[in-house]
């Protein structure tokens, strides 16, 4: 969340702290190089996808490794079912969740959902997808694949 709302929200260090450093405080100077710790996110999710996929992988391994395994052979039904049941209860709560919150702020008027904030990097990149089309897609898990996150509920 941090390294979000830091991508987001501030100006960032070569376009803003040094091109003006003066006006930094000692504090907002600390808050730079503090928050410069979180500038790593997406290779910080990468290597989570690689670790997963490493552990996911491992079990399977042992278990056609183990001496009582002949004929176990790796089941894609099974697999998927199994996928499915894990992936599917956050993806849709995470849905559901996205669209009564947006639904809300667009009836509330909240300027982030009119591209109308004082920031143009959230100007430009948060907008809204609540179309079937993406919905369909998002449950299709081929997100900024073929379509768009469905509402605001995007990784930058």
């Amino acid at each position: 969340m941090v390294g979000h709302a830091r991508w987001l929200l501030w100006e960032g260090y070569s376009d803003g702290y040094l091109r003006h450093p003066q006006d930094y405080s000692l504090a907002s100077k600390l808050g730079v190089y503090f928050f410069s710790l979180f500038k790593y996110g997406h290779e910080a999710v990468l290597f989570f996808f690689v670790l997963s996929g490493f552990v996911i992988h491992l079990r399977y391994a042992r278990q056609l490794a183990a001496p009582s395994a002949s004929g176990i052979r790796f089941g894609w039904a099974a697999f998927v079912w199994r996928r499915a049941r894990r992936l599917y209860p956050p993806l849709l709560a995470a849905i559901l969740l996205s669209f009564c919150l947006d639904a809300f702020g667009q009836w509330q008027g909240f300027p982030v959902y009119f591209q109308n904030t004082p920031y143009p990097n959230i100007n430009e990149n948060v907008v809204p997808h609540l179309e079937l089309a993406t919905l369909g897609g998002n449950l299709a898990f081929l997100m900024d694949a073929y379509v768009p996150a469905f509402g605001t509920d995007w990784p930058p």
